[in-house]
Formats: C-alpha cells, structure tokens, sequence
C-alpha cells in the first residue's frame, strides 16, 4: 500500500498525496510497452495450496507447515485474506476499536457492590468488607454474581488482587468459579501451596475440554492476578510470570451456573480464604 508500480524501479513510493489503492498480481495483464505494442501478455495463477480460509473469520487464514499441519496466521491490521490471490491482499478500514470496559468492577471500598456503572447484583454470604478488603473466612463466606450465568463469551478477562497465606494450605483454595452446579467449570481460579491455577472450559460442536494453566506461586503473600482467554488462547498471569496455552476452542461453553467468588463446590478447590482488595471482569480483550 502507499506504493505504485514502475517498470524501472519496481514497487515505488507515491511521491504526492495522491491515494493509491492499486494492487500488483503475479497474473496482471498489462499491454507490452518495450515494443509499442498493445498486445496483452496473462502469466498462468499458481494454485494455492499451502493455505486456506478461516470460515467467519476474514482476517485471518490458515497456511500448512510440515509438521506442524494447519496453523492460524492473522492478517496485518486493515487487510482481510483472499483466497485466490493466496495472500491478505483486501483492503478494509481499520476502525478506531472502542474503549474496553469492566463488566464487573468491585474495589471493596466499604460495600460489595459492582462499581462498573452497570448495576450487576452480588449476594454476599458472610463476606467481611473493611478497610477497602472483602475478607473471606475460609468455610462459609462467598460472593455470588448472577450475572455470568449461561454466558459463553469467546473473550473474558478477570483481574484480581489479593492476599492469602498460600504456604498454609494443604490442598488447593477456589478464588472463583462457576463450576458449581454440577457441569463443570467454563471458568476457574484456585491457588495451591506451589501455584496459582488457571482454568477454562471450552467446546467445539457438542463436546467440552477443558485447559489449564499453572504459575508458580512467590514467596510474597500480596498477589495480582490475571486470567485472560481470548479467541482460543488463555494466558494465565501471576505478578510478572506468565503462562500461555493457545490453540483452543474460540468458545467458553455455557455453564447454567453463576459466578461464586471464593468456593466452587470442591470442583476448582476448597473454600477460599484471604483478603481481596479489587476484583473486574471484562468481556473485551
């Protein structure tokens, strides 16, 4: 893009604020111009075997290594894949992507309700807000967020600060979890003596996997967290470490649960006790 074709020089800068749009194909017909002719040469269009389309997903295509069979290959930003040109050759308008906002937003800051501007209801059961902390006690003490209850989105993010004594525990500890009706977990965090666990649960057709990332835990007893699962790839973050498992089905599947902060019904972990300070939860990337 930006560039234009000479016949001296090649694919060229346009020296002026002229829009240039034109693109150069390995089968262009162009007039023979060394001979003064008019005559019109067609090279032949090369098959294109080694990559294909991603059905709905026109900005990125899928190219064959051997060994490795079919990887996904994003388009650079404002070009879509064509499969006849064998290339992101279409030009699209790159749009001014809009502000990523929380669905959930809790800062603890004497009451436990959602501070996103989106009113999203939390029962609290025998949750302790003080201080700027909701203080978990570690056998009966939850938050409840209903909102999350059917949902499988393709991306979700959840942030979480908080503190606990993870070199007490015995077994692991849920942070939250949606697992606990009976079907699994679409969405987990616990902690163990050694690392804090990042789960999802995903499906393609009719059939759920689940996936899991590990990161080990620091001798720190203050901990920011980050759970990240975005267009088939979960990232799990502790501090500065991270984990990464990509490759994954685009989509959560729908658990008829809701979101239960600190107990997932043994399905993660045990009861969760600690403190946590600032609590989101985002749709978007």
């Amino acid at each position: 893009m930006g560039q234009y074709y000479n016949e001296t020089t090649g694919c060229t800068d346009v020296e002026n604020d002229t829009e240039c749009n034109a693109r150069c194909f390995n089968d262009y017909s162009f007039p023979d111009k060394f001979n003064g002719t008019t005559e019109m040469t067609t090279t032949t269009k090369t098959p294109c075997l080694i990559k294909r389309i991603v059905p709905d997903i026109p900005m990125q295509y899928e190219e064959y290594i051997v060994g490795l069979g079919w990887i996904s290959r994003p388009c650079p930003a404002g070009l879509l894949y064509v499969q006849d040109d064998c290339e992101c050759t279409k030009v699209v308008a790159v749009s001014k992507p809009s502000a990523c906002t929380p669905e959930i937003y809790l800062p603890f800051n004497n009451s436990h309700y959602d501070q996103s501007g989106k009113n999203n209801y939390i029962l609290n059961e025998n949750v302790v807000v003080d201080n700027g902390k909701a203080v978990f006690n570690g056998y009966n003490s939850q938050l409840v967020i209903p909102r999350f209850t059917n949902v499988d989105p393709s991306t979700i993010v959840v942030k979480v600060l908080y503190t606990s004594d993870h070199e007490m525990l015995t077994q692991p500890q849920t942070i939250l979890s949606n697992g606990n009706c009976g079907q699994g977990s679409s969405i987990g965090i616990a902690e163990s003596y050694g690392s804090v666990i990042f789960t999802v649960g995903t499906i393609t057709t009719n059939t759920i996997s689940s996936a899991t990332v590990p990161v080990y835990q620091t001798a720190s007893h203050e901990k920011d967290i980050v759970l990240s699962f975005n267009q088939g790839v979960l990232k799990g973050k502790l501090g500065n470490n991270e984990k990464v498992m990509d490759h994954l089905s685009r989509h959560l599947h729908s658990a008829r649960c809701a979101l239960h902060i600190g107990n997932s019904g043994n399905v993660n972990g045990g009861w969760f006790k600690g403190a946590i300070e600032e609590l989101s939860i985002y749709l978007c990337a």
